[in-house]
């Protein structure tokens, strides 16, 4: 964020595109969050005035407080993966975890627990009310070949069960 004119270009980008801002979710991790707090305010301000969504990434890692999601108003809160791959044992973290995930909540905003790597991660962060799950359980990273296979293999199934019905 040491751009001050990132959020113009991320604007004028977004039109060049005829992409609708309100379809863009940027996220801003807790780190460049803290290293100047004035300047990601104004930026998160400046594009959600615009019509995007901010999830704060990274959340747990230490550096973010209760304080900054009221203040930021996130849309999305992404729960960060040492949460999720030490609340299986960790009675601490799971509280933890239940505790964002109510704040996060009562500020309207949806969770997502990052590092899933286990179907019980999924299941616990599940219980705990996260929205969105992502990690290794569900997909290693892919290229954007490889995703645009995967959506056309889905949606052809999809098609499928449709005609089928």
């Amino acid at each position: 964020m040491n751009n001050k004119n990132l959020t113009l270009e991320i604007i004028a980008l977004a039109n060049s595109l005829n992409f609708e801002m309100q379809n863009l979710i940027l996220e801003i991790t807790e780190s460049s969050l803290i290293k100047n707090t004035a300047r990601a305010h104004s930026f998160v301000t400046e594009l959600k005035a615009h019509g995007a969504k901010i999830a704060l990434d990274d959340f747990g890692t230490g550096y973010a407080s209760v304080g900054y999601l009221r203040e930021f108003q996130f849309d999305k809160v992404k729960l960060d993966k040492t949460l999720t791959q030490s609340i299986l044992t960790n009675i601490a973290t799971q509280k933890i975890v239940q505790g964002t995930v109510l704040i996060a909540k009562g500020l309207a905003a949806q969770v997502v627990a990052e590092g899933v790597e286990t179907e019980e991660e999924a299941q616990i962060m599940h219980l705990t009310g996260c929205d969105y799950f992502q990690g290794y359980h569900f997909h290693k990273p892919k290229t954007s070949t490889e995703i645009t296979a995967l959506l056309q293999a889905q949606n052809a199934g999809d098609i499928a069960m449709q005609m089928a019905n």
